[in-house]
């Protein structure tokens, strides 16, 4: 439970906000003398615009600036005097790249240049060139910057003006520091320290002491980081310079921050402020406090990094600094997601994009953009993740900042890991290791080490984990920073723990632990004490587990951080749970629960947010259903069981059913009592599921395992019965899983489009992805599920097949197998379900046909295609029952309240059916990032919507005139909405839910997303008032599936119901399209007279009657209200 917060916590990967030093080169020329006057220039007039334009400039009124040097240029110009021209002009252009337009700057500096040039002032034609080098610098056009800095150094030195030379070597030190190149940075460093000692320059001594301290510490080598440091604050001390000792003790803070002392960098900043304060200088206390924002966030104590973030915040909106306030900003976002306050870190990061687009600030830009996918990620919107990454490495690329580049690629690394895409994991994070060893940036380095450890370990490659973890280790311990190598020791604990290796995993986690109790790291400290307490229980010990897990327990509830509390009082009732102590376990983890419900109170009305973080938080409620059941407490477990599904669905319908939707909603918890009513209600016969799952050893690897299923069914006079199903046989001696036999049934029964026969004459003719059985146990063991083939040798005449597990391969002869059939394959699967989901309950499901039995799948169980479960004597389920699902009561309940609101006042109720048929195709990228394909035409689902159609006397939809704005204005209108066209699954297009409908493309206005165009995204019909719609048929194939959470299905039917649609038909696969044709025919034919339970069940028998093979019939699948 601890693995997402440890992968974060080794990245670090958000920018922290630095303090540093720069050359004040961009001097104006405030106390210049007109030079060379001739008799024009001491005109009068010129004489009084070129006095007011040093005056406004010095009390820094922009508009007056513009007035008066553009006036004194235009009169210099006509006078003839070019000298002070130049000079305006050079006025003007400061003013403008001090308000943070580098761009317009230039325009005025090159002006000014070619005056400089033609009459040939060398000394301010160096000037020039230096502040054409800042723009270039600032507009993150590093060559153009080093160009002007080289022409301004090499000025310098012809004309032997030792300050001159010392600035322009200090900038093109700036230019390749920024550029991550810190030893080319460091070289120019050096001599700008030799010239500055040389012709003791102090003041420039000082200076280039703290930008070698930057350099430094942006090397990792912190100990040379705070030399230079400690000399810079011996010189500001020496000549009484209270700012720039704020400064040096600002620059002290960040690199002990980097080190990993918090504490100390805690007192430097402290310092900071009071001098900051003392001499009153808004910006130096911004720095102060932005410091110690950093280093309480670090320390896990984010309420008072809080605090400190809004009062940098506060001061950089006073002193009207759009840089500061973005910095104070991206503080605030990493605080709010340590608070587990999501949608405030989206919003804080979101604010600071704004910024830095608004001042064309390209790398901050970018680090906003990179801080805004951390936020994403710990909402899990990894698509939102991918795309801000994507557009942060582009960035980084474009300014060519190789540092950001290999964070950018880091950050894509993390995304995928915790999308568990470990191929695009590695490879990012191998593309990232590359730079930061290219530009010897050893502190990064350590960090993708240490992660790219964590996806071999998700990979259970332990071997390869462990040694990407002791590299890690190496650096960290070389690099002195003791809060990395605690992290490191922490992920090394895991590796060992997840291998059995006890004692090792021990040893590693409590060298954490004294790290982070040494350092002062109470978030560090309770995590280490939880990995303590697990690997203790996972050895017997519970005594000592316990005591772990209450000490980090402790630890999160002094520092207030919600999601460790979470998680420390989940451990604490799993180790109760397996010690005994069972109702002590059931105490914890009632509380456990009342944390993650209060933190998803926080979230008010944020719908995404909460289904993200209630996927966190699932395993809770699992936990404590087993702690019930081992109490006998049947109703509680039921409760907990309907409380811990479908959150964030419940609480959505309840609040868009109120009647006043301004008045604060108060969740009402589900109880026995609602439960039973609404299987009364329905006068149906309520069958609820769970999955739980634990941790067991196998294979010498810690694994997470399928444990029970727990059923309860739920009749309409209110008896309950209660029946646990063990699943652990399935992976113990069949070596699979039931998640595994629902893909394996779903690929089985969707893969029949061109079904072959297995006649004679055909069965040597073998293809990849046929279904075969050895011919040794075609009548030994029938019932045994067949082998896929997944490789040919026709040369040879073998087969390589794949068992339906997965974990054996074999080479066959031709003449050793037999093809059987995708029937048979499908009727194997399907005859296993039924065995399991429906066999221990049989006798309790009602015996008239036409009694309805309501099935609450959880996490894959919502693939399952009910209808077509087969029992021993070949009878599918659809044939004893009329059959519908719902994600969770309470919103079966509250889907009938919807449709009570329908029949409420029927004079409003609408005629219209909107039908929609093959639209031409739109353009779609089959991943974030990847090239958009155009998805394949539907011709037959046009046939089948013009079939619909002519059924109501309307006419489909179809081609071109399918648009998205043409369809959309329809949507409120209709009674029922047919849509046969293709759905997609995934979050691709960076929606806040997943999932999207075909529509026909159409012509763009300027900034419009090309990616959405040609689909209507779940988000947007999620948003849709569609209270008048009885009925959404979503014929095309697959769109009964999605994201599975812990919220439950978050896709296409989720959304329909959100917007006020009671009843939904979605399909599992797609069906062959004369089926699809009859099926819904009949469907619509039936349902005016029928319910659409009972007239989907006719449909699908009838088209059995044609078609037999379920894959024909069984896909659709009825979700909410069956009336």
């Amino acid at each position: 439970m601890l693995f997402k917060k440890l992968a974060l916590g080794i990245l670090g990967m958000a920018t922290a906000v630095s303090t540093g030093f720069a050359f004040n080169l961009l001097t104006p020329f405030l106390r210049e003398q007109v030079l060379d006057q001739s008799p024009e220039a001491s005109n009068s007039e010129l004489e009084r615009l070129w006095n007011s334009c040093k005056e406004n400039f010095q009390k820094n009124r922009f508009q007056a600036v513009l007035q008066s040097c553009q006036q004194a240029a235009i009169t210099a110009e006509r006078i003839g005097d070019r000298s002070v021209q130049a000079k305006s002009l050079t006025n003007l252009g400061y003013a403008y790249h001090n308000r943070g337009n580098a761009k317009q700057a230039l325009t005025y500096y090159q002006q000014a240049l070619v005056i400089f040039r033609a009459i040939k002032k060398r000394d301010l034609e160096a000037q020039i060139v230096t502040n054409l080098g800042a723009a270039y610098r600032d507009l993150g056009n590093y060559a153009k910057a080093i160009e002007y800095h080289q022409q301004a150094l090499t000025i310098a030195r012809q004309i032997k003006d030792s300050q001159r030379e010392l600035w322009a070597l200090g900038n093109l030190g700036n230019a390749y520091n920024d550029q991550s190149k810190y030893k080319e940075a460091i070289d120019y460093y050096q001599q700008v320290l030799a010239i500055a000692r040389q012709i003791k320059d102090r003041q420039s001594e000082f200076q280039v002491l703290g930008n070698l301290g930057i350099a430094y510490n942006s090397l990792g080598d912190y100990t040379k980081a705070s030399e230079y440091y400690q000399q810079s604050l011996t010189i500001a001390r020496e000549f009484k310079n209270p700012l720039g000792e704020a400064q040096a003790l600002g620059g002290l803070g960040n690199v002990y921050h980097a080190w990993g002392k918090y504490n100390e960098a805690i007192k430097y900043h402290e310092q900071q402020l009071t001098i900051a304060r003392q001499i009153n200088n808004p910006p130096s206390q911004g720095q102060a406090l932005g410091g110690l924002g950093n280093a309480y966030n670090s320390l896990g104590e984010y309420q008072k990094a809080v605090e400190y973030y809004r009062q940098q915040l506060t001061i950089a909106r006073q002193i009207n600094s759009p840089r500061s306030e973005a910095k104070a900003l991206v503080g605030l976002g990493l605080a709010s997601l340590g608070l587990g306050n999501y949608d405030n870190a989206v919003e804080y990061n979101q604010q600071s994009l704004v910024i830095a687009r608004q001042i064309k600030d390209l790398q901050s830009e970018g680090q906003a953009l990179g801080n805004l996918g951390l936020a994403y990620n710990s909402l899990g919107e990894y698509a939102k993740a991918i795309e801000s990454n994507q557009q942060s490495l582009a960035i980084a690329r474009q300014i060519k900042d190789l540092q950001s580049e290999s964070r950018a690629l880091g950050n894509l690394g993390l995304t995928f890991l915790f999308l568990g895409n470990y191929t695009e994991t590695i490879k990012h994070y191998e593309q990232s290791l590359a730079i930061t060893q290219k530009i010897k940036d050893p502190n990064f380095e350590g960090k993708v080490l240490g992660n790219l450890g964590l996806a071999y370990l998700s990979l259970g490659n332990y071997a390869i984990a462990i040694d990407y973890e002791q590299q890690a280790l190496a650096i960290a311990q070389k690099i002195k920073d003791p809060n990395f190598e605690g992290r490191v020791l922490g992920n090394l604990g895991i590796v060992y723990r997840n291998q059995g290796d006890y004692t090792r995993a021990i040893e590693y986690t409590q060298q954490w632990l004294i790290i982070a109790q040494r350092i002062k790291d109470p978030q560090g400290e309770s995590a280490a004490l939880g990995n303590l307490g697990n690997t203790y229980i996972n050895l017997g010990d519970y005594t000592k587990g316990i005591e772990y897990h209450q000490q980090s327990l402790r630890i999160a509830r002094q520092i207030k951080d919600p999601q460790t509390e979470g998680l420390a009082l989940n451990n604490l009732g799993v180790a109760l749970q397996k010690s005994g102590k069972i109702s002590e376990a059931e105490k914890i983890l009632f509380q456990g629960i009342g944390v993650w419900e209060s933190q998803r109170q926080r979230l008010g009305s944020n719908d995404s947010f909460k289904i993200s973080i209630f996927e966190e938080q699932a395993r809770t409620y699992r936990i404590l259903q087993q702690v019930l059941i081992a109490q006998n407490k049947i109703g509680t477990s039921l409760e907990i069981a309907e409380r811990g599904r479908a959150r964030a669905f419940v609480d959505l319908l309840q609040r868009r059913l109120q009647s006043n939707p301004k008045t604060e909603h108060i969740n009402s918890r589900p109880t026995i009592e609602l439960l039973k009513q609404t299987a009364k209600q329905q006068n149906a016969t309520l069958v609820q599921y769970s999955i739980i799952v634990d941790d067991f050893q196998t294979e010498n690897k810690l694994q997470s395992k399928e444990s029970e299923l727990y059923i309860w069914v739920i009749k309409p006079t209110g008896e309950i019965k209660f029946q646990p199903v063990d699943l652990k046989p399935l992976w113990q001696k069949q070596k699979t899983s039931l998640e595994q036999i629902i893909t394996e049934t779903l690929k089985s029964l969707g893969s029949n489009f061109n079904s072959r026969s297995s006649s004679s004459s055909d069965r040597e003719n073998f293809e990849v992805g046929d279904f075969v059985k050895p011919n040794e146990t075609l009548n030994e063991f029938p019932s045994d599920p067949p082998w896929k083939v997944v490789a040919v040798d026709i040369q040879n005449r073998t087969v390589r097949i794949q068992s339906s597990n997965h974990q054996q391969e074999q080479n066959r002869k031709f003449t050793d197998v037999t093809k059987v059939s995708y029937t048979y394959a499908a009727n194997t699967y399907l005859q296993q379900l039924n065995k399991i989901l429906i066999e221990p309950i049989a006798d309790s499901l009602p015996k008239n046909e036409r009694d309805r039995v309501i099935f609450i799948p959880q996490g894959s169980l919502f693939f399952v295609p009910f209808p077509a479960l087969q029992d021993a004597n070949r009878n599918y389920l659809i044939q004893k029952h009329t059959i519908q699902t719902a994600p969770s009561i309470q919103v079966l309940d509250l889907t009938r309240q919807q449709r009570q609101k329908l029949s409420i006042a029927p004079q409003n109720k609408p005629k219209e059916v909107l039908v929609v048929g093959n639209p031409t195709m739109p353009k779609v990228s089959p991943f974030p990032g990847k090239t958009a394909e155009q998805l394949k035409p539907l011709p037959h689902s046009e046939e089948e919507a013009k079939q619909v159609a002519q059924m109501f006397k309307t006419n489909a939809i179809a081609g071109d005139r399918a648009t998205k704005s043409a369809i959309l204005p329809l949507f409120p209108k209709a009674r029922i909405i047919h849509l046969a066209t293709h759905a997609l699954l995934d979050d691709i297009t960076g929606g806040t839910i997943p999932g999207a409908i075909a529509l026909a493309p159409e012509p763009l206005n300027k900034g419009e997303d090309e990616r959405t165009n040609g689909l209507l995204r779940s988000s947007e019909i999620f948003n849709l008032q569609l209270n008048n719609t009885e009925l959404v048929v979503l014929s095309a194939c697959d769109t009964g599936r999605g994201k599975i959470t812990g919220d439950g299905v978050i896709g296409l039917s989720r959304s329909f119901i959100s917007a006020g649609v009671p009843s939904v038909i979605v399909s599992l696969w797609s069906i062959p399209d004369d089926s699809t044709a009859l099926l819904m025919t009949e469907f619509y034919k039936l349902q005016q007279g029928n319910d659409k339970a009972s007239a989907l069940r006719q449909a699908m028998l009838t088209t059995m009657e044609k078609n037999p093979d379920p894959q024909h019939w069984a896909a659709f699948t009825l979700i909410g209200e069956a009336k």
